[in-house]
């Protein structure tokens, strides 16, 4: 069978914790299948939704995901930019509200020490159909 992907589009839910963090679904709208990803800034919960929603359990093997990842990153260039997600980080969400007691650098690389996360979403249309042999 032959599946693409016929829209889509990304959620960006921001900074949470874990313990906070609502879901998010996808029950009545147009989308077939959604995928969240968190991470330290944007870019790494693009990557997280990405993989998540490419090891659904899916019969999409004829989907082009280093196109489709390509395709978002056109659409959303901020997430390609190390200032921008330098600035909507975990980081500088610590800095930003706990300017005297926080240690930034404790969420960098070490998520276990750290409690807050960005979330992000990959609402996608899969369409799946026949694949068709053309005999000549």
């Amino acid at each position: 069978m032959q599946s693409r992907i016929a829209e889509w589009q990304v959620v960006p839910h921001g900074i949470n914790t874990s313990d906070y963090f609502q879901g998010h679904g996808i029950a009545l709208t147009e989308y077939t299948h959604t995928a969240t990803g968190c991470g330290h800034n944007p870019d790494t919960a693009l990557d997280d939704a990405l993989e998540n929603l490419a090891q659904a359990d899916l019969e999409t093997d004829a989907i082009d995901w280093e196109a489709f990842e390509r395709d978002i990153r056109i659409a959303y260039p901020a997430y390609d930019d190390p200032k921008k997600n330098e600035r909507a980080s975990v980081s500088a969400y610590h800095e930003a509200h706990n300017p005297m007691g926080s240690d930034p650098e404790a969420c960098n690389d070490d998520y276990e020490d750290c409690d807050h996360y960005f979330y992000l979403s990959i609402d996608a249309l899969i369409e799946t159909g026949k694949a068709h042999n053309v005999a000549i």
